[in-house]
């Protein structure tokens, strides 16, 4: 009978053998552990921390939604987001989380 440390060895020998593209995410990580390295999940505590509070103009609404600057203009001017905006002559301040919370709602309907 093998012992319990025989058998590990066994297991990341056969893991070290097999190409990553057939292992599955379980095996991946054991082998990742077993080498020492550990891999986390990305968070989304990091992703928020990303996006900031505020943007600024077409430019940085056009950054927040990851389109272009006309897009993003015909966006403001469809009144989808107009909650999360806040403009004075020609300063508009968008709030990030306000706006893409309105954007989540729309359930993806086409059309600006």
């Amino acid at each position: 009978m093998k012992t319990k440390n025989e058998a590990q060895a066994n297991n990341t020998k056969n893991l070290m053998d097999m190409p990553l593209v057939y292992m599955t995410g379980a095996q991946f990580l054991e082998l990742s552990s077993m080498s020492g390295r550990s891999i986390e999940p990305p968070s989304t505590e990091s992703d928020k921390a990303a996006i900031p509070k505020i943007v600024y103009g077409i430019k940085g609404l056009a950054e927040l939604f990851g389109c272009s600057a006309p897009t993003a203009s015909r966006i403001k001017k469809s009144g989808i987001i107009n909650e999360a905006i806040t403009q004075y002559k020609r300063t508009i301040i968008v709030d990030t989380e306000k706006a893409l919370a309105l954007m989540k709602e729309r359930n993806g309907t086409k059309g600006f």
